[in-house]
């Protein structure tokens, strides 16, 4: 699950987008979790399981791709280490 930035502009460490991992068992023990933005809400996940990739979208129109580089597919992967175009 993921979580959105309050309105307010005060700084601390639970107003920011941040991307949760529960346990599946009972869906309430926090295995750990991600910050995705600063200044940001997470706005939409997905996880691609042929890819085996994390996409967030954020309210300010960021797009996030988490991945493993060892055992994801494609997908982020084909561009990740790639030169910059000149």
């Amino acid at each position: 699950t993921s979580t959105r930035k309050k309105n307010d502009d005060e700084k601390d460490e639970t107003n920011v987008g941040k991307l949760y991992f529960l346990n599946r068992q009972n869906l309430q023990e926090d295995i750990c979790h991600l910050q995705v933005s600063d200044n940001a809400s997470v706005i939409r996940t997905l996880w691609s399981p042929k890819l085996n990739q994390i996409f967030c979208t954020t309210s300010d129109g960021i797009v996030k791709i988490y991945y493993d580089p060892v055992r994801s597919r494609n997908g982020a992967l084909s561009f990740a280490n790639r030169e910059p175009r000149k």
